[in-house]
């Protein structure tokens, strides 16, 4: 079973993503521009920035899954803690 975690570099993003690797996912990770790609080494982990508060890039993520490994997960955990424009 594969899975997207959104803000898995954060502190309860890292627990999960960690948690479900350990139990045999395989996870599409997302992780804020200024945060590092290499938070966790897994052979199931792909890691990728992107900007979810941008529809284009966050449509560019969901549409590269394919391309990936061509499937589409059967599920997505949203970590919204990390929600906030600091431009408001």
């Amino acid at each position: 079973m594969s899975v997207i975690i959104t803000g898995s570099a954060g502190n309860l993003g890292r627990a999960v993503t960690s948690h479900l690797l350990d139990e045999g996912y395989s996870v599409w990770a997302t992780v804020a521009q200024h945060e590092p790609l290499d938070f966790i080494t897994h052979p199931n982990l792909h890691v990728s920035s992107v900007d979810l508060l941008k529809t284009d890039d966050t449509e560019a993520f969901v549409n590269g899954l394919d391309a990936w490994h061509g499937d589409q997960p059967e599920a997505a955990i949203l970590l919204a803690g990390g929600f906030s424009d600091a431009r408001c």
